[in-house]
């Protein structure tokens, strides 16, 4: 038991006696922790929040119009990433279709060629001979 002066300006100090230390865990500075179970306290409970007024409802129609601005800019700029992606492949796929054709193209005039050259070299031996 520990015994502190409590008074000094009496002639005579008086003394306080502690309680003896007890094992319960006081809660880091002095925090409020309520028991499990426990009736809230209503002094802790939070004041219902007034309604809005003008001025606050414009504000958060506002912000709520910049939220809904926001996310469709978010979704367009998605749509032209998209459109973007499909244009470059079908651009891509446009150029290997006319790489094909144009090689086809020339396999087709070189092999009619070499058909009327011979053609035309049976002509050559039949007339000269």
């Amino acid at each position: 038991m520990r015994m502190d002066p409590v008074g000094v300006l009496f002639p005579r100090p008086r003394l306080q006696a502690d309680p003896a230390p007890s094992n319960t865990v006081a809660f880091p500075h002095d925090e409020y922790r309520p028991h499990f179970g426990a009736e809230p306290d209503e002094r802790l409970q939070a004041s219902p929040r007034p309604p809005p007024g003008p001025r606050e409802k414009q504000a958060l129609e506002k912000e709520k119009d910049q939220q809904d601005r926001l996310a469709a800019e978010q979704i367009y700029a998605r749509m032209r990433a998209e459109r973007a992606l499909v244009q470059a492949r079908l651009a891509a796929l446009a150029q290997d279709l006319q790489t094909e054709i144009q090689r086809i193209f020339q396999e087709v005039m070189i092999r009619r060629r070499k058909v009327h050259d011979a053609i035309l070299a049976n002509w050559h031996k039949v007339l000269i001979g």
